[in-house]
């Protein structure tokens, strides 16, 4: 699994450098402001699921993973993540994709 760093947004232009996925997964490390940009590189592909692990429980029952999928071609953004919700113990996100084959990930980090 690798760990994504955020890219601070900014009023200036600032340039934003996506990150091939890992086929193990991607983790990035949550304050409940930062969004994934997903996109798939490959037009003419098949559809990949992205599941955003949720390690919350509520009564001891636990709470469904996010699932979004992402269409050839497509680019998507998704977030923000509420920690309280979506962080495991490291206080990161944990994704993980059906098919990690052009697939890119950037995360952004809003004010």
């Amino acid at each position: 699994m690798a760990l994504q760093s955020a890219h601070q947004a900014e009023r200036l232009a600032n340039a934003i450098t996506f990150a091939a996925a890992d086929a193990l997964g991607d983790s990035f490390a949550n304050s409940g402001r930062e969004a994934i940009l997903i996109r798939h590189d490959n037009a003419v592909g098949t559809a990949v699921t992205l599941t955003i692990a949720t390690p919350l429980t509520i009564d001891g029952l636990s709470v469904a993973d996010a699932s979004i999928v992402i269409g050839p071609g497509e680019t998507h953004l998704l977030g923000p993540w509420p920690a309280s919700t979506y962080n495991d113990s490291q206080k990161q996100v944990a994704l993980s994709y059906s098919s990690a084959t052009d697939i890119s990930i950037a995360i952004v980090k809003v004010a």
